[in-house]
């Protein structure tokens, strides 16, 4: 308690001032000490139970963990060949539940993060974890059940062997498969920032088994083939574009106006191409049956071995493509995550 003459702190409970020796009131002292409110002691008793309860399920966990890895019980004659099509199945089988799940989910996010990263270094690296953890569940499969009669050389041996066999028999027919209907493809570059697309870009495309004829103004991955005339050869390569024009019709571009028209009129602002037409040539195109008009975001033309710019006649042979050059159709941007969604 504070003294009021002298503004001592005094311990409570004492009738005068240990300083002054001035009288105290001893009806503002409480002597009883602090207490916490109900709300705070439930708090704190439900957070020691769960502290509680989280370590013994931790130790639990690592008690059926290490149990799985160092005593299994693999029953002879129990072999399927449908555990071999899932990592994990067999060790599920073989009453490991806790590698089949480690086994299961290290694929399965591996797999994922494979195909989300196409187009970097991670897509491999990651894409070749994802068949070593299913050739190690293989693996681990042929050694528990021959774990007597097998050294672990052999069962290093035998998991090479099945990471061989599922990388070019299964993974490697599988990604064909896959890409027949849809695949995914990085953008390398394009025309400038005012591009609907940008480098880095990790775009949905449809393969050629879900490819239909493109309607003009649609996204299109293509193959520019290489073309050239005397002393020049425009360079090919994969692009992707806008269809500006269906065999039959006709594109002229007036670079003194920047006026760009097919069929004699204005394309809509949805329909306009990717690239940016400032520093193209003023040309004039007509597709014949069979033929598409592009104009490539992505084309370099050399001259003599060197760069040059375009001219009339090196725009008209990189704006037409042939309907077979139509590889595919972007529908969704996977990445980056910021731009996620749907191609317009």
């Amino acid at each position: 308690m504070q003294c009021p003459n002298c503004a001592f702190e005094n311990i409570p409970g004492l009738a005068r001032c240990a300083r002054c020796q001035t009288v105290l009131d001893l009806e503002e002292v409480s002597v009883e000490p602090p207490r916490r409110k109900g709300r705070r002691i439930r708090v704190a008793a439900r957070w020691r139970w769960w502290m509680k309860e989280t370590a013994a399920r931790v130790s639990h966990t690592i008690d059926r963990f290490l149990s799985a890895a160092f005593r299994p019980n693999v029953p002879a004659g129990r072999f399927r060949l449908r555990w071999l099509i899932i990592p994990g199945l067999a060790q599920r089988a073989m009453r490991q539940p806790v590698w089949g799940k480690i086994f299961f989910w290290g694929w399965l996010l591996c797999l994922g993060g494979a195909v989300l990263m196409i187009g970097t270094w991670w897509a491999p690296t990651l894409a070749m974890l994802a068949v070593s953890l299913h050739a190690s569940s293989v693996a681990s499969m042929w050694y528990h059940r021959r774990a007597r009669s097998q050294s672990v050389f052999q069962a290093l041996w035998r998991g090479l062997v099945a990471f061989v066999l599922l990388a070019v028999l299964v993974y490697r027919p599988l990604a064909w498969l896959g890409g027949r209907f849809l695949r995914v493809v990085p953008v390398a570059a394009t025309s400038g920032p005012s591009s609907a697309l940008h480098s880095g870009d990790a775009l949905v495309v449809t393969g050629p088994w879900l490819t239909d004829p493109p309607a003009r103004g649609e996204l299109v991955l293509y193959w520019l083939q290489s073309r050239g005339g005397p002393g020049w050869q425009v360079n090919g390569g994969q692009n992707i574009d806008r269809i500006m024009g269906l065999p039959g019709d006709h594109v002229a571009y007036n670079a003194d106006a920047d006026v760009l028209t097919v069929n004699a009129l204005l394309p809509p602002p949805n329909e306009m191409p990717l690239a940016e037409l400032k520093g193209f040539p003023s040309f004039a195109v007509e597709a014949k049956p069979g033929q598409y008009i592009v104009i490539p975001s992505v084309a370099s033309v050399q001259h003599h071995g060197e760069n040059v710019e375009f001219t009339p006649q090196m725009a008209r042979a990189a704006s037409v493509i042939e309907a077979q050059a139509v590889q595919g159709r972007p529908v969704y941007r996977l990445r980056p995550l910021g731009r996620l969604g749907p191609l317009e």
